[in-house]
């Protein structure tokens, strides 16, 4: 029967044999459950491993009645090859969605403990299917011009036919685009005066179907209030897929999003204009799908990187070895994903968890 266990026992373990007491799947279980938690450091899991009853024990495999030390559990995260354990990570997450899901967002995250680390500030580029919380992909990236290549990594190792890549500006480029495309996807980005080209054809695009009476589709959303802000959004749209647009022959569709906001507090209002462009075709997604498109990419940051940051303290994590915190990041996105499955409030599905240790345990050998 496939679970976490079972993929977990998959992973290689390049520890050194001499003195091993533990099995690596039993540490990592230890580890995932420990994050379920809440705990945000391995000290503190290490610490929550005592606890744990003798039966509990030995249904992770301590079969010893005793849990492995802490310098037992950071050399383990070390040692464990960032790749391969990303990738059973991934194949967890998809054995557990809807093969059928939409979106993919890419975007990147500093750990900003790591900067003064031997090997610099640790940045790392995700791809995350926004409608089910779960990270498909995760890989290292330089910080200067190197999330493109991250970006492209990452997606590499994710089927992208008939999903919707979605991106910030600085992911609009036509390397990227053209991987997408050729791999059957389609995208969808932001455009800023980075890509000066194709705001000028946006505008002068907009400009001259206004002038001539040209079609010019449009969605406005509904209000919407939240952290102190009521906010309101309307898409403009024109099709393109007649011309060789911005320099790209992949892009379908341009959009220009207003973005109208009112702080409660101060009482202003202020507006802000997007561009977008994206290769799906009229015909497959209307000004409402690209708006919705367009908002859900920043679950990536609100619900994913702003967790790690906020719940686990990711940024104040005082590990050095780069290879370490990657492999506790991918570890805290399995957490994040599966806490997300008990509710849609981390700190409530962490409490959940916390009132019933039984449950964590039960999701640990539930069939995938």
């Amino acid at each position: 029967m496939k679970n976490i266990l079972h993929y977990f026992g998959k992973i290689q373990d390049n520890r050194k044999k001499q003195g091993q007491r533990y099995e690596l799947k039993s540490i990592l279980a230890l580890v995932l459950i420990g994050y379920m938690h809440g705990y945000t450091s391995l000290a503190r899991i290490y610490r929550f491993g005592k606890t744990f009853t003798k039966t509990q024990k030995k249904q992770l495999g301590f079969m010893s009645g005793s849990t492995p030390s802490h310098p037992t559990i950071t050399e383990t995260m070390k040692r464990i090859d960032v790749e391969e354990f990303q990738q059973a990570i991934s194949n967890m997450i998809l054995g557990q969605i809807d093969p059928q899901f939409k979106q993919i967002a890419i975007d990147g995250k500093s750990i900003r403990s790591t900067y003064e680390s031997r090997d610099g500030l640790l940045h790392l580029v995700s791809a995350y299917a926004t409608e089910n919380s779960g990270v498909l992909a995760q890989v290292k990236s330089e910080l200067a011009g190197g999330e493109i290549a991250g970006a492209a990594k990452a997606l590499s190792k994710v089927c992208l036919k008939s999903k919707i890549v979605t991106g910030d500006a600085m992911f609009a480029q036509e390397s990227l685009c053209t991987q997408i495309t050729q791999a059957k996807g389609n995208y969808l980005f932001k455009v800023k005066q980075n890509k000066k080209r194709i705001v000028n054809d946006i505008n002068q695009e907009f400009y001259y179907n206004k002038t001539q009476n040209l079609p010019i589709l449009s969605f406005e959303s509904e209000a919407s209030k939240a952290h102190g802000r009521i906010d309101e959004r309307r898409i403009e749209v024109i099709e393109v897929s007649d011309k060789y647009f911005g320099g790209l022959d992949t892009i379908k569709q341009i959009a220009r999003i207003t973005r109208t906001y009112y702080t409660m507090k101060t009482k202003v209002e202020k507006s802000e204009l997007h561009y977008v462009m994206t290769s799906l075709p009229a015909a497959q997604a209307s000004p409402e799908d690209l708006l919705k498109f367009s908002v859900s990419h920043w679950l990536i940051e609100n619900k994913l990187h702003r967790t790690r940051d906020t719940i686990f303290k990711e940024d104040m994590c005082n590990i050095l070895s780069h290879e370490s915190q990657q492999n506790n990041a991918a570890m805290r996105n399995l957490a994040i994903f599966l806490l997300n499955k008990l509710s849609s409030s981390i700190s409530r599905a962490i409490e959940t968890v916390t009132y019933n240790i039984g449950l964590a345990f039960s999701i640990l050998f539930r069939r995938i």
